[in-house]
Parts: structure tokens; C-alpha cells; sequence
């Protein structure tokens, strides 16, 4: 692809990305819309850390961070992926602690429990699996909770606080979840 090739793809892909904000469409459909435009971006060879893909990606977590308990099993998937996807960028470029990296570890980390509950849910006995998600849930709980940063967002500070308690119990090897 020569240079003018480039700048065109990538234009015509900002262009459709500002007109997808713009449009005064539902959640579910801008995220629908920005999946399909993720999609275009990797058909047109754009590396997965290029700026169009990361700041996509963080939109639909903005999205889909506020109604994170109705996700279906797909939906908290492609959600999970874009929270690693942007966290992946993140941990690069500023690798301080941030506001939008404290939100975004903090929807992970919901994202992650409910994955969890949801795991717990169809099974009865307790996987490494299902521990394992528990310890990476609490590593990012504690990743939020425990760092001194003047940007630390209070809101994942609090709800971090309150899910480590009420959420998760693990008392004599078995794990308990209260759900409310």
C-alpha cells in the first residue's frame, strides 16, 4: 500500500468512528456499529495497538462498563477483550496509574467476577478454573485498591472495596458467593 492509501483507509475509518459517536443511536447499537469498524480496522491491517483500536476499544468499554451485569456470555467476552486490549496500549504508554486505566481495570475486574459467578453458576464443584479467576479478580481489586495515585478513580475504589467483601468468601478451600 503506498502512503496516499494509507492516509485515505484511515481517514475514511476516523470519519465512520466520529459518525458512530455522532449518531444518536442506543448503546447496543454504537457498540454493534464500533465492533463492525474494529473489524474493518484489522481487514485493513492496522496493528492492534494503532490509536483508531485503541481508542474504539475504550469507547465500547465506556459503553458497555455501564450495563456490564446484562452482558450475555459473548457480549462479556468481546468485553473482556477490549478491556485487555486498551490495558495492553495503556500499560505502554503511560504506565502510571490513571483515571481511565483505573476505570478500566475496575470493569475488568467486575467483568471478571461476574464470569465467575456466572462459572459457579453451572457447576457445583471448585475448578483451579474457577479459583483461578477469583485470585486474578482480587489481583486486580487489590491493583486498584492498593496503589497511591492521585488520579486512582474513587469510584473503583469504593466498588472494588465493597465486591471484595460482599462478592467473594473463600473460607476452607471452597468459594461462596452471595448474590444479591
Amino acid at each position: 500500500m503506498s502512503a496516499e492509501q494509507v492516509i485515505k483507509v484511515i481517514g475514511k475509518i476516523e470519519k465512520r468512528f466520529e459518525d458512530i459517536k455522532s449518531y444518536a443511536l442506543s448503546s447496543q447499537d454504537e457498540v454493534n456499529k464500533l465492533e463492525d469498524l474494529w473489524i474493518e480496522c484489522e481487514k485493513n491491517m492496522l496493528y492492534s495497538n494503532h490509536y483508531l483500536l485503541v481508542d474504539i476499544s475504550l469507547r465500547i468499554v465506556n459503553k458497555e462498563g455501564l450495563r456490564i451485569y446484562c452482558l450475555k456470555d459473548m457480549e462479556l467476552e468481546r468485553f473482556l477483550f477490549h478491556c485487555n486490549a486498551f490495558l495492553k496500549v495503556a500499560n505502554v504508554l503511560s504506565p502510571g496509574y490513571t483515571r481511565a486505566r483505573a476505570l478500566v481495570l475496575f470493569f475488568l475486574s467486575q467483568a471478571l467476577m461476574i464470569k465467575a459467578r456466572k462459572l459457579l453458576s453451572k457447576y457445583n464443584n471448585t475448578s483451579g478454573e474457577k479459583i483461578g479467576i477469583f485470585k486474578h479478580c482480587t489481583v486486580l481489586n487489590n491493583n486498584i485498591l492498593c496503589k497511591n495515585c492521585i488520579y486512582r478513580s474513587k469510584r473503583a475504589e469504593a466498588a472494588s472495596r465493597v465486591n471484595i467483601l460482599a462478592n467473594l468468601q473463600i473460607t476452607k478451600g471452597s468459594i461462596s458467593i452471595f448474590f444479591n
